[in-house]
Order: C-alpha cells, then sequence, then structure tokens
C-alpha cells in the first residue's frame, strides 16, 4: 500500500478557506443536549462516523475551489459508468403522482401537483441533483414557490393556489455545516453555506430550512451528511489507480524494450575510436526508435549493462486486478452484469441473477426517495406542503416512480402472457395498453378489445374462405374424372 501511495497523486488534502466571514447569529456548537420526542435524551452533533480521516466532510464531498474525493473518482471512466446504470433507470421511469384516497377531493389535488411537477417545472433536472446523494452523501434543493391562478380544472377551493416555481440547486460543496433542530435532532434547522464574490473572498451565511428541500442517503442518528453509494466503491477505485499506474509503468519498460548502443573499445595508447558528435548522432538515432526522448541508454565501453527479466509465471496480471475493482465497482451498485464479460470469468446465467439484483436495488431506493418527496426529511415534503397550502380536506398523494428501465420486461411479459393464456388475468383494453408502452409500441387509436374482436372475425372468414375453396375444388376434380 506504500508504493500505491506513492504513486496515485494525493487529493486527500483540503486546503483550508482563507478569507471567510461570518454572518451567523446562530452561534454553532457541535454538540447540543435535545431530545427527539423520545423518553432519553439523544446524541447530535458530528458522530464522527467515517473511520478515514482523509474522507471526513469537505474532504469527502469538497469546498469551494478544492473538489473533493467524490467529484474526483467521478473522472474514472468505470465509476461514471456504475453511477449512470443505478440513476438512469430511475430518471427513464415513469413518473407520476398518484391519489391518497379515492374521494373527488384527493384525486384533485393529486392531478394538481402532477401538473405542477412534470408540465410546469423541469423535473427531469430536479431529479438528476436529487440523485446526487449516491455521489455526496446528501443533496439540498430551494424549493421556490408562489400563491398563482391554477387552471380551472385545477383550481383549489381555497382561491389562488400555491404553486411551486422553481427547483434551486445547493451544491454539497458549498455547504459548511449543519444545524441541527432544538426539537427533533434528526432534522436540520438551518445550514451554513458558502457564498462567493470575483474578488475571491468567501462569506458564510446561515439559511433556514424551512424552504430547502433534503434529501439524505442512510442517515443515522443526526449523521446528516449521510453514506453515499460512492462511498464504498473508494477502495476499489483507490487500488485501481495504483494498479493502473504500475501497469503503466511495465508496459513501458518491458513492453517497448530501452534501445542500447554499446561503444567501441578504445585503442591503444588510449586512442578513442568516437568523438562528441558521434556519440550525439548515436543517441539521436536511439531516441528517434521510441517516443520518449529519453528512454535510451549509451553504454561506455568496458561496461555489461542489461535489463533484469522477470519470469512470466511469476508475473501478477495487473489487467486482470484493475478488471476486479471494476468489478467491485459495479457490485456495489447491484450491476455486477455489467463486468461478466470482461474478465475470465464471465457467466451468462450469474449476470441474470445480477440483473435482478439490479432492479431491486433501485426499487429499494425509490421507495427511500418516494417517502421523502412525501413527508420530506425536515418536517415537510414537496406532497405534504402542496396538499396543506391547496387541498386541506385531500389525502397527502404519492410521487412515485413505475416502469423501472433496469427490469427485464420482456422476460415479465412472456410470464404474463403464460396468466392470460391460462385465464388467470383477464386481458382487457389497459393491460394491453400498458404492455404497448412498456416496449415502447405505437398505440391504435382504437380499443384494444374492438381490434382483437376485428382481427378473430377476419380470421374465422379467412377459415371460410378456405375451405369452400378446398370443396370447390374437390368437385371440379369429381367432374372431370367422370
Amino acid at each position: 500500500m506504500g508504493l500505491l501511495r506513492a504513486l496515485v497523486p494525493s487529493s486527500r488534502s483540503v486546503a483550508p478557506v482563507r478569507q471567510v466571514r461570518r454572518r451567523s447569529r446562530t452561534p454553532h456548537r457541535d454538540f447540543v443536549s435535545a431530545r427527539s420526542g423520545t423518553r432519553f435524551p439523544l446524541y447530535i452533533g458530528d458522530p464522527g462516523l467515517e473511520h478515514n480521516e482523509e474522507l471526513q466532510g469537505t474532504n469527502w464531498y469538497g469546498s469551494p475551489g478544492t473538489p473533493g474525493v467524490a467529484i474526483e473518482m467521478m473522472r474514472d471512466s468505470h465509476m461514471r459508468a456504475a453511477y449512470a446504470l443505478g440513476t438512469n433507470p430511475i430518471r427513464t421511469g415513469s413518473w407520476v403522482v398518484e391519489p391518497g384516497g379515492e374521494d373527488s377531493e384527493s384525486k384533485k389535488c393529486a392531478a394538481a401537483l402532477e401538473w405542477n411537477l412534470f408540465q410546469e417545472l423541469n423535473f427531469d433536472a430536479f431529479l438528476e441533483k436529487l440523485l446526487y446523494v449516491h455521489r455526496d452523501g446528501f443533496s439540498l434543493h430551494e424549493i421556490t414557490s408562489d400563491y398563482l391562478q391554477f387552471p380551472s380544472e385545477f383550481a383549489p377551493s381555497v382561491g389562488l393556489g400555491l404553486k411551486y416555481t422553481g427547483f434551486e440547486h445547493i451544491p454539497a460543496w458549498t455547504v459548511s455545516r449543519f444545524d441541527p433542530s432544538p426539537r427533533n435532532n434528526r432534522q436540520v434547522k438551518s445550514i451554513g453555506h458558502y457564498v462567493g464574490d470575483m474578488t475571491g473572498v468567501l462569506e458564510e451565511h446561515t439559511l433556514s430550512m424551512k424552504n430547502i428541500f433534503r434529501f439524505t442517503m442512510g442517515q443515522e442518528g443526526s449523521e446528516f451528511r449521510g453514506f453515499p453509494t460512492n462511498r464504498s466503491c473508494y477502495g476499489p477505485w483507490f487500488l485501481k489507480l495504483g494498479y493502473q499506474t504500475i501497469n503503466s509503468i511495465k508496459q513501458d519498460r518491458f513492453g517497448i524494450g530501452i534501445p542500447y548502443a554499446k561503444q567501441p573499445e578504445a585503442g591503444p595508447m588510449g586512442t578513442q575510436f568516437t568523438n562528441d558528435d558521434d556519440v550525439a548522432s548515436v543517441n539521436f538515432a536511439l531516441s528517434e526508435i521510441r517516443v520518449n526522448e529519453r528512454g535510451y541508454i549509451n553504454l561506455p565501453a568496458g561496461w555489461d549493462i542489461g535489463l533484469l527479466s522477470f519470469d512470466t509465471d511469476m508475473d501478477t496480471d495487473l489487467l486482470q486486478s484493475i478488471e476486479f475493482c471494476n468489478r467491485d465497482m459495479f457490485l456495489t451498485w447491484g450491476a455486477g452484469f455489467a463486468s461478466m464479460g470482461d474478465t475470465k470469468f464471465g457467466s451468462f446465467a450469474l449476470g441474470k441473477v445480477h440483473d435482478k439484483h439490479h432492479y431491486l436495488n433501485n426499487r429499494a431506493f425509490c421507495n427511500s426517495l418516494e417517502a421523502a418527496l412525501k413527508f420530506g426529511c425536515d418536517g415537510w415534503g414537496l406532497a405534504t406542503r402542496f396538499r396543506d397550502a391547496n387541498f386541506p380536506g385531500a389525502q397527502v398523494p404519492k410521487i412515485r416512480v413505475k416502469e423501472l428501465q433496469s427490469r427485464d420486461w420482456l422476460a415479465d411479459l412472456a410470464e404474463l402472457d403464460k396468466f392470460v393464456r391460462n385465464g388467470m388475468i383477464p386481458q382487457y383494453d389497459a393491460l394491453s395498453a400498458h404492455i404497448a408502452d412498456v416496449v415502447e409500441a405505437p398505440v391504435p387509436d382504437a380499443p384494444f378489445s374492438e381490434i382483437i374482436e376485428r382481427n378473430r372475425q377476419q380470421a374465422m372468414q379467412d377459415k371460410m374462405a378456405m375451405s369452400k375453396n378446398s370443396e370447390d375444388g374437390g368437385d371440379n376434380k369429381k367432374k372431370d374424372d367422370e
């Protein structure tokens, strides 16, 4: 590990901010005594759950002018691919708002929220930044809103409705601290936020969480920074950097070779057969053999210098070690199938098992995300605030994602076909339309039941026509025989 630390450029140390002016009127305390609705006091402040000091806090997610390890890891191609495999299925899924109840008020509330989020705002951009919890551990957005006029079909009964007007992302590397709520230590009261100007001077402001939506991944107690998915990828990523450096040196030293020229021996009385011009010409010729201009050796007379060779049986397979690191990063994201064909031990059957694990991993994360969108992490959520302001008599709607693209829909449709053929599931228009939407097939204008009935009648007519033609052919043959 000492060699790896010497080879890999160290970016763990984060330079402190030189000029910071604090404008917070609320003193920050690392340890606060508070209760959280329980019968015993809970420890709050910084729990210090990160065992590696080089990855704690801003060393991980960064600070203004100093990118953290989390951002550095995303420069790796396989790390970026693993991140995409875990987040893209969620972004490309079908996001809907379901009513919390069967009454008309709840249905109207869900329709109004769906219109506000998906038609009036760029929900995909909001979702993209929200999924940064996998990278940083937490994600913050300032939710802007205003009381505006709603369309007639969505108009609240209270008159002007509270409409969300924007999602303003607050980067993790601009956050200096989290201030826990004195009433509930698992919630955040305010955050410290760095704001800079053109001169490079930073000011630390205290922002209330009243309109800031927070989503923390794997929050434990008052650890508001969370436990991101990419943190578990740090080990294989760090080893991979060292392996790649060593492999590059190996390929340069042993793959290409080092050209050399041995000078002629000296003549009688020390007479030299070469001069400085000859040496310069030979060195120039050697330097032209390979790309590296200093990758050669000019041996003086009398010296016998060679290159140590290694037994291939004792050599380590660095490429396989690098692929093992890539595999571990994919496995962390539940996408082990992505590396099945890259190493010597690939397996199609095992890849199918990993495929199902990938779907379950995404589905479990979506459950946490949907709960946060509904209830929030700090006492309010998008759904609850919208319901309370516009439709107080309705049930809280559910913001959900369906049809995750990480699911093997072709296999599921094959199983569904068996249920339909056996009569266990009736074939109705909504089911057929759903199947067409899943496989991205065009949906006809006419109901599927009419198309099926029309096709059935056409098949019967074709069968009767074939039968009649067969009978006519038999009668003609009988007449010919007579």
